[in-house]
Order: structure tokens, then C-alpha cells, then sequence
């Protein structure tokens, strides 16, 4: 266990906390743990997720500015929205074709371990995070599936903390999921 990933790991508990209730110091909080993840995952030779940490460090501005925007005027509480049937089946169909050209790629021209299997994540968690930026409620189910998914590759890899951290995330994601439904279209 590095200094690096319990460092992201303390950092990203406290932000998806953060994230569950829809306060904005989840975004900062979120650039520090994706600071410290990017360089543990290149450490261990998961480069989708190493490039996936930069993703959200970039993101984490937009959805900072986002949730800032989406406030209700009133209350200073964030807005909820809802995907549509159309707009998640266009969601699920462009997590799994940019997961297979991704995990292609890396197959390719890289050593990345679990290629495929570690890209479709990737993309999927690109577009989870879309999702919570715009304050979609979809996201979390996403998340739950995401970091379930990533239990097992962290595990497989002897990222332990890491995969205790996702266990974590999936708690979390449960009980952002229960909160913004109490608070969808109020």
C-alpha cells in the first residue's frame, strides 16, 4: 500500500460523501483524489484508469461551474434531472462502443492489463460523470455498477485498499441515489 493511493482513497470517500449531498466542495475534493489516483494507477500498469483520473480532474472544473449554475435560487440546493429511455439507451450504446475502440487501442499498442475490460469502465465512468455533472440521477445507478465492476479488477491487480475504497463508493452511491430521488423535480 502507497502513500499515493491512501491519500486518494481518504480524499475520494470524503468527496463522494460530498457528492451524495449535493454540496459543491465535492468537486475539489475530487481534483486531489484524482491528483493521487492518476499516478498509483500508472504505477501499476492500469493506463485507462491513469488517463481516466485526468479526465476527472479536467471535469471536475465543468461540474464544479455546473452543479454552481444548477442551484435552486430559493433554497441553494441542486436542481435534479432524468434521463429519458431514448437518451440512456444512447448512453449505454456509446459506453460500450467507445469501450471497445478504447480497450482496442490499448490491447494495441500498450501492455495494459485487462484492456477491454479496464476500457469499458473507463468509458463508462466518463460518461457517469457527465451524467452527475448535469445532475443526472442516472449516474448513480451507473456508479454502482461501475465501481462494482472495478472491485474485482483492483483486487485482481492487489490493490486492496483501492478495492475497499470501491466497496465504500458503492455504499456511498446507494445513498446519493436515495437522496437525490427525494429530491428529483423538487
Amino acid at each position: 500500500m502507497e502513500i499515493i493511493e491512501i491519500i486518494g482513497f481518504l480524499f475520494a470517500v470524503l468527496g463522494i460523501y460530498y457528492s451524495a449531498k449535493r454540496k459543491l466542495i465535492f468537486w475539489p475534493l475530487s481534483i486531489i483524489s484524482s491528483s493521487a489516483y492518476m499516478f498509483f494507477f500508472y504505477e501499476i500498469n492500469l493506463y485507462a484508469d491513469s488517463l481516466l483520473q485526468i479526465f476527472f480532474i479536467l471535469s471536475s472544473s465543468f461540474g464544479w461551474y455546473s452543479w454552481y449554475k444548477n442551484l435552486d435560487e430559493n433554497s441553494d440546493v441542486l436542481i435534479i434531472n432524468s434521463l429519458n429511455k431514448k437518451q440512456l439507451f444512447k448512453t449505454i450504446a456509446i459506453i460500450l462502443f467507445s469501450g471497445v475502440i478504447i480497450g482496442f487501442i490499448f490491447k494495441k499498442f500498450s501492455n495494459a492489463d485487462y484492456a477491454y475490460y479496464d476500457s469499458i469502465l473507463f468509458s463508462a465512468s466518463v460518461v457517469s460523470t457527465i451524467l452527475s455533472a448535469k445532475a443526472y440521477i442516472e449516474n448513480w445507478y451507473f456508479w454502482i455498477v461501475i465501481n462494482s465492476a472495478y472491485i474485482l479488477l483492483y483486487i485482481s491487480k492487489q490493490a486492496h485498499l483501492t478495492a475497499i475504497l470501491y466497496l465504500i463508493l458503492i455504499g456511498l452511491a446507494i445513498l446519493g441515489l436515495r437522496d437525490w430521488k427525494k429530491n428529483l423535480n423538487v
